[in-house]
């Protein structure tokens, strides 16, 4: 009986050590957790912490980027370069006006004369066309209604000029009234010459 008196006092003590050592891990665990909800809030705080750190850089930066825009608008005032970006710019859209009325000028002034240069040609041609229905036959110096040798035959009613056979006899016999005819011919030529 004593030894199981001895085994019962050995597992209580037993239990009683496993529920102080419950215990003492349950309290170690709300340690824990209590701690792990300050590390949570310190980390938390620490992340809006630079979060407001990078706001503050980023409005610094943009206030900076402002002053430097109007530091530089400043200095562009000062300097003109507003002033005479603007006259370059009126400068080049004149100029471009200008081409293009100098181009339409031209165009204007080549139809014009493409215009004059046309009705001159119908007006020389009307002129031409009165000309030519009266065939008068040429007349010598002397006013001679004959006509040369030298000037050729004309071909009558458009019909076209037919060559003339020659014969072995007219090309080295000139007839009389031919050879007296050249002679007439060469005399006038001559009295042409010496005036």
């Amino acid at each position: 009986m004593r030894s199981s008196g001895r085994c019962y006092n050995e597992i209580i003590r037993q239990v009683q050590r496993y529920q102080q050592q419950q215990q003492e891990q349950e309290q170690l665990v709300s340690t824990m957790k209590g701690v792990l909800q300050q590390l949570e809030a310190k980390i938390s705080e620490v992340e809006t912490t630079i979060e407001l750190l990078a706001t503050r850089k980023r409005n610094a930066l943009l206030q900076q980027r402002v002053f430097d825009a109007l530091k530089k608008s400043d200095e562009m005032k000062d300097s003109g370069q507003a002033e005479r970006a603007y006259d370059a710019v009126m400068d080049a859209e004149a100029r471009a006006r200008a081409m293009e009325d100098l181009h339409q000028r031209d165009l204007d002034v080549q139809l014009e004369q493409l215009s004059q240069e046309q009705l001159l040609e119908k007006q020389l041609n009307a002129l031409k066309a009165k000309k030519r229905p009266v065939m008068e036959t040429p007349l010598l110096h002397e006013g001679n209604p004959h006509r040369s040798p030298l000037i050729p035959s004309q071909p009558q009613n458009n019909t076209p000029a037919r060559k003339r056979p020659e014969t072995k006899s007219e090309e080295h016999k000139p007839s009389d009234a031919q050879s007296g005819a050249k002679e007439l011919d060469i005399m006038q030529l001559k009295k042409l010459m010496e005036q």
